[in-house]
């Protein structure tokens, strides 16, 4: 439509054409840059871009053929971008094998680095390629989607068909598994003080008897002046640190690391 509309008013270009004189690629970069221009401004455009069009592409035409508009018309390039912003958009609809088609239309400064771009990555053919544009196109929008966008699996399973746990697993902790606390759990043999060594037997737990040598060592019985909790005989302190408990210091119920400090 647009390109009857200009040839009713450019006649020469319109001679030309019928005469074979012109491509149609030379003739729709004439009318898009005397599209918007009055019929005196029309006038004026058509034989400057007729000469050019002789010797041109018609890449060339139309980017004269913008300048020149901007020249005989001051601010209608403005306005058009704004125009062309205004009317983007991307479409896309699934296809019923999952994939997506669609179309879109870019303003002037998308749309260049979009065809600079395709330029770079699909517009090269080798020797051997035998995949048409729009296919090299295609396979270059793939790559940059792979390149810039990762994709997160989501794998959902059911507990029922889980393995079960291997044999000897427990989930329980071993640091507060009372089955293997060494200064909670229960009694099966003699205990063995981890900062002695093997073949040491910790002290007794307090409220659970006394020991024959603090008996002997005059430890006063329980409520006489006796703190639980603390030993009376410097006997136990830790080797090299005076008046600290030694390893097996007891409290209530529980027997305590020697380099734990009483804290009441």
């Amino acid at each position: 439509v647009k390109l009857a509309t200009e040839l009713a008013r450019l006649h020469v270009v319109r001679v030309r054409f019928a005469e074979g004189g012109l491509s149609e690629g030379q003739v729709g970069a004439i009318c898009a840059a005397t599209s918007g221009l009055s019929d005196e401004q029309a006038a004026i455009a058509e034989p400057i871009l007729l000469a050019l069009a002789d010797r041109a592409t018609p890449a060339e035409v139309a980017k004269a053929g913008r300048y020149l508009r901007e020249t005989l018309d001051p601010g209608l390039a403005d306005k058009e971008r704004d125009a062309d912003y205004a009317a983007r958009y991307l479409q896309v609809r699934p296809t019923g094998s999952g994939g997506m088609r669609g179309e879109f239309r870019l303003p002037r400064e998308a749309s260049a680095r979009l065809r600079t771009w395709l330029d770079a990555y699909a517009k090269p053919k080798t020797d051997d390629d035998d995949r048409p544009l729009r296919v090299r196109n295609a396979d270059a929008l793939i790559a940059l989607l792979e390149s810039k966008i990762t994709t997160e699996l989501l794998v959902v399973v059911n507990v029922e068909s889980l393995p079960a746990d291997p044999a000897g697993f427990s989930d329980a902790d071993p640091a507060t598994d009372p089955a293997t606390d060494p200064a909670t759990g229960p009694a099966t043999g003699p205990a063995t003080d981890p900062a002695t060594g093997p073949g040491e037997k910790m002290p007794p737990r307090a409220g659970r008897g006394r020991s024959p040598e603090a008996q002997s060592e005059g430890d006063p019985e329980p409520g006489h002046g006796h703190q639980p909790g603390r030993r009376a005989s410097s006997e136990g302190a830790a080797p090299g640190r005076p008046g600290l408990p030694g390893p097996g210091w007891a409290m209530p119920g529980r027997a305590m690391p020697g380099l734990l400090l009483a804290t009441g």
